[in-house]
């Protein structure tokens, strides 16, 4: 098995793995794809790392606040050319997240963690 950064130029090997409309989002500037190949070449494993604006501690306690919020976070981040940005609502609030769905945010079907980077080798015998 073979672990590599896949270059843009193969980044379309990765449509099968479920990322056919996520790809060719991708900014190679921010984006490094790490694979495991078996020995016919084939992906096994893929992580990627993608560099992101993060917005973070949402809070609408206000609805009618909201949209105040909304105007001057979007011209902050348009000043800084950002178009997309990850963001995240408590997981019991309501208010907060229907305001993100409203404002055409879309929700992962995933857990998300916070992981060190600067923890060193861990056993994976576990993940058998």
């Amino acid at each position: 098995m073979t672990a590599r950064i896949l270059p843009p130029s193969e980044w379309s090997r990765l449509e099968p793995l479920g990322f056919a409309d996520i790809w060719p989002t991708w900014n190679p500037d921010d984006v490094r794809v790490c694979v495991v190949e078996n020995e016919q070449g084939e992906i096994t494993d893929h992580w990627v790392a993608i560099r992101f604006w993060h917005v973070e501690a949402l809070r609408v306690h206000h609805p009618s606040a909201a949209l105040r919020l909304w105007r001057i976070m979007t011209r902050t981040l348009k000043e800084l050319g950002v178009s997309t940005v990850w963001t995240g609502a408590v997981e019991n609030d309501a208010v907060t997240k229907d305001f993100i769905v409203r404002m055409g945010g879309q929700s992962l079907p995933m857990d998300h963690f916070v992981m060190p980077v600067s923890r060193q080798e861990a056993s994976c015998h576990s993940l058998h």
